[in-house]
C-alpha cells in the first residue's frame, strides 16, 4: 500500500529548505527512515527550520557526515499538475 502525505496548505512558498551532505564527491539530498519510509529532508516553511537541524546534527554524529541547511529561493514552475477525471 502506497501512502501518502499531503498536508493541508499553510501560505504561498516562496522559499524551501534542505538538508544537504557534502563531501569530496559532490552533494546530495539527506533522507531519513521514517515509519512510512524513506523521507528527503526537505521542507517549505520556516519553523521547521529548527527542529530540523535538531535531527540533522544528530545525523551528522551519528554518520561522521558534514551536513549543511540551504535556503532555496522559488524560481521557476516546471509544470503544474492536476487530477482530470
Amino acid at each position: 500500500m502506497t501512502i501518502y502525505h499531503v498536508p493541508e496548505n499553510e501560505q504561498e512558498m516562496d522559499e524551501i529548505y534542505v538538508v544537504l551532505s557534502k563531501d569530496e564527491s559532490g552533494e546530495g539530498i539527506v533522507a531519513m527512515h521514517t515509519n512510512h519510509g524513506l523521507a528527503p529532508m526537505v521542507f517549505g516553511h520556516k519553523r521547521m527550520v529548527e527542529p530540523t537541524i535538531v535531527v540533522a546534527k544528530k545525523i551528522a554524529k551519528e554518520t561522521g557526515k558534514k551536513l549543511t541547511v540551504w535556503k532555496f529561493k522559488k524560481s521557476e514552475m516546471i509544470e503544474e499538475i492536476n487530477f482530470q477525471h
